[in-house]
């Protein structure tokens, strides 16, 4: 398990093995209400050694500013 932290409002996320972010709260572990935010938006995984994330969206997905790259 992982602990994800949002700085500006200091919250604490637990990280499942694989956990996803989106706006549909049935498929999603972490729900998330911006409108730009696809149904099933990113997920995060443990893959044995490293924390790996995979932008599932059509706008894309940033961390710290910076847009990730989308699978091939």
């Amino acid at each position: 398990m992982a602990i994800l932290i949002n700085e500006k409002p200091h919250k604490k996320l637990y990280l499942r093995p694989l956990h996803v972010f989106g706006r549909n709260p049935l498929k999603a572990d972490t729900p998330l209400s911006n409108s730009d935010a696809s149904q099933i938006h990113a997920s995060i995984r443990w893959n044995g050694k490293i924390w790996e994330i995979i932008d599932h969206s059509r706008n894309g997905t940033m961390v710290d500013g910076v847009r990730i790259k989308a699978p091939i």
